[in-house]
């Protein structure tokens, strides 16, 4: 479960480039899931499908899968990745404020594709009072840390963790790492905005060392600009960065 309550910390992105790494390098059934409590944008960064279905369409139909002669339906609802050898399943993609799939029906979802899938990694909104976020605290094996390197990212990435402690969720914590990534181009060095972006990516390694067996800094890579993810068109650095966070992830497993 990848977990920042503030938006716009790269857990979209660091979802599917898991997702794409396990898939490049073992394969074996893995999916991405989007689990925003209102619309999520896994979808947009994904490989296009045939459909535009989702995890709702999935959950309307979801007796089907009862029948096991029926598990080739599955991939009707899927938008499989090409040579990232992953799927995904999207969130609802029609902007909403309410809640259109709660924690109950998480877990009736969760609970059935994990018969077809060796590994699901879940994408998250930005409310931890949504009971889909609170399920998925619940029923995930390990919980990933996400931020950008700036200051409103990481201070409220401390906020989320202060939540995950109160709930006595410590040792789960502990089984997973953080991955920061950078939000630009480096600054020029002993400019004001390098020495801020220094001090801030120390004071965030020491601080979540302490919840998380590792940290994994992520370069700034032009490519991920918030449109559909080529992984080809990153940079080996990036490439590198990720399998690197993929490898320790699998590790807290």
């Amino acid at each position: 479960m990848m977990v920042n309550l503030k938006g716009g910390a790269s857990k979209t992105t660091a979802t599917y480039l898991v997702g794409a790494t396990v898939g490049r390098v073992r394969g074996g059934n893995v999916l991405a899931q989007d689990n925003n409590e209102n619309q999520g944008t896994l979808g947009d960064l994904a490989m296009p499908a045939s459909h535009d279905l989702t995890a709702t369409d999935l959950l309307n139909n979801i007796d089907r899968f009862a029948v096991p002669s029926n598990s080739p339906e599955l991939m009707n609802y899927m938008r499989p990745q090409g040579e990232n050898r992953f799927h995904v399943l999207a969130s609802q993609n029609k902007a909403s404020n309410q809640q259109v799939i709660d924690g109950a029906a998480f877990v009736q979802l969760h609970s059935m594709l994990r018969q077809f899938y060796h590994l699901i990694i879940v994408d998250t909104g930005n409310a931890a009072t949504a009971s889909t976020w609170q399920a998925a605290v619940e029923i995930a094996d390990e919980i990933v840390l996400v931020a950008l390197n700036k200051k409103d990212s990481t201070k409220k990435l401390a906020a989320t963790v202060d939540i995950l402690v109160a709930q006595g969720l410590e040792e789960k914590l502990s089984r997973g790492i953080l991955i920061l990534s950078e939000p630009a181009r480096k600054a020029r060095k002993n400019s004001d905005e390098y020495r801020a972006s220094e001090e801030n990516r120390e004071q965030t390694i020491e601080h979540f060392k302490h919840y998380v067996r590792e940290v994994v800094v992520v370069p700034y890579d032009e490519a991920l600009n918030g449109s559909r993810i080529v992984y080809e068109n990153l940079a080996p650095a990036t490439q590198r960065a990720y399998l690197a966070a993929t490898a320790a992830i699998i590790d807290g497993l």
